[in-house]
């Protein structure tokens, strides 16, 4: 098994799509496989990630509204302006079908375009530990 705590990834140019989403990608595998973080964090923090898979998919990471370099609309965002954010960045890279990992935040929305897009979406990973399975677990142990 390669090692995720080995970061000798090429830095990568940030790349932009015409509504301002910031994203990056690497490898040039025909499975696309798109990683959406969390509140608070930036497309950046994937990087262990992203040099693990990207010798067998075209990993892409990108900023989401608000956050990095991707700036917020002029009105609040809502769960459907985060999943139309999505939907453009995979028409911005003619992508078709995907594979989508999410965290916290990023889990509800590769949910929620799952639930919209279901025909775009090949495999859906939600990375969400919840506080009380937190505490049940601490017990256990």
């Amino acid at each position: 098994m390669r090692d995720l705590g080995k970061h000798n990834l090429k830095v990568a140019s940030t790349f932009y799509t015409k509504d301002g989403t910031a994203f990056k990608s690497y490898g040039d595998q025909p499975s696309p496989l798109i990683f959406i973080h969390g509140v608070g964090m930036r497309g950046d923090v994937w990087s262990p990630q992203v040099e693990y898979f990207s010798n067998d998919y075209q990993v892409i990471t990108y900023d989401f509204l608000g956050h990095g370099e991707s700036h917020l609309p002029p009105e609040e965002p809502v769960l459907d302006d985060y999943v139309e954010q999505l939907n453009n960045l995979l028409k911005h890279l003619n992508l078709s079908l995907i594979s989508l990992v999410g965290h916290s935040m990023g889990a509800l929305i590769s949910v929620a375009f799952a639930l919209r897009y279901p025909e775009k979406v090949k495999l859906l990973c939600q990375l969400i530990l919840h506080l009380i399975e937190v505490r049940r677990l601490k017990k256990e142990f």
